[in-house]
């Protein structure tokens, strides 16, 4: 190789490197000095932590204003995949002791495929405050908070239970719809009757409050409430409660007795099921 084209190559080989050093001295100038206060701030956000504030759902309530469907408060426990780290059996282990529900089946509810991987996952409702106030006074459940959450209460019993309907966890496929994009896995929907053909009405706005956690992950407290969460909507039936319960019972009594009749014939009816209208004769109210 010729003494030119060697010194060539060097030239080359020099000017590549001085390239690169500029090039990585003009990022770190940039990450230093010109995004210094963006990259502080997002620092600063990686230390609040904003918790979700579930909205009570809107009053179901009968023709005469009496409530059908209404709401009450139900201690909640969830945990947060993510924070467990590797303390996962050790956490499940005294959360089976404290709630009295096997560790493995506390483990299949974390494994709900519904859940992102970041997203907190209820595996307890209805918990005992003495559980609770545990929780909240121990430091040993990385991942583990205690919610309050409005559930649904029925004051009428199963009366109207058919036409009110139920709430289920959104599914994948409603997820999918643009109507929901609001909506996250584990939030909870109407899945039939009023429930679900009111949804949007009934469906409160969550709140959001902001805590301050150390690089841990640990709760350094509240630091303010970020937005309110807003109630749903109520809704007012037609449906009288006292007309529905007699008449629900009337056609059950109805039926059975039809059983009576038949149970020693053959036939095709059996009075397994039937139906019964009732209707305001001056506005055809249901």
């Amino acid at each position: 190789m010729t003494e030119p084209r060697m010194g060539l190559r060097v030239k080359v080989l020099a000017t590549l490197v001085l390239v690169m050093f500029a090039t990585l001295t003009t990022r770190l100038w940039f990450l230093q000095v010109l995004a210094a206060e963006q990259y502080k701030e997002d620092a600063k956000d990686n230390a609040v932590r904003l918790i979700e504030v579930p909205a009570p759902r809107g009053v179901i309530n009968d023709a005469n204003g009496d409530p059908l469907v209404d709401n009450r408060a139900s201690v909640v426990i969830t945990i947060n995949r993510q924070a467990l780290g590797d303390e996962t059996e050790r956490v499940l282990f005294d959360l089976s002791q404290l709630l009295d529900v096997p560790a493995d089946e506390l483990g299949s509810r974390l494994d709900d495929p519904r859940y992102y991987v970041f997203s907190p996952i209820p595996v307890a409702i209805d918990v005992p405050r003495r559980v609770a106030y545990y929780i909240k006074e121990h430091d040993d459940f990385p991942g583990v908070e205690v919610l309050q959450v409005p559930v649904r209460r029925y004051p009428s019993g199963s009366v109207a239970a058919h036409v009110l309907g139920y709430l289920g966890q959104v599914s994948k496929e409603k997820l999918k719809d643009p109507g929901f994009a609001d909506y996250e896995p584990g939030d909870l929907v109407g899945v039939s009757g009023v429930e679900s053909y009111y949804e949007r009405d009934l469906a409160g706005t969550q709140g959001l409050v902001k805590y301050r956690v150390n690089s841990a992950g640990r709760n350094l407290g509240r630091i303010g409430e970020e937005q309110p969460p807003v109630a749903g909507n109520d809704v007012t039936l037609t449906i009288d409660a006292r007309t529905q319960e007699l008449t629900e019972g009337s056609l059950k009594a109805g039926i059975e007795h039809a059983r009576t009749l038949v149970e020693s014939e053959s036939g095709y009816l059996k009075a397994n099921a039937g139906a019964a209208v009732v209707l305001d004769p001056q506005t055809g109210a249901i």
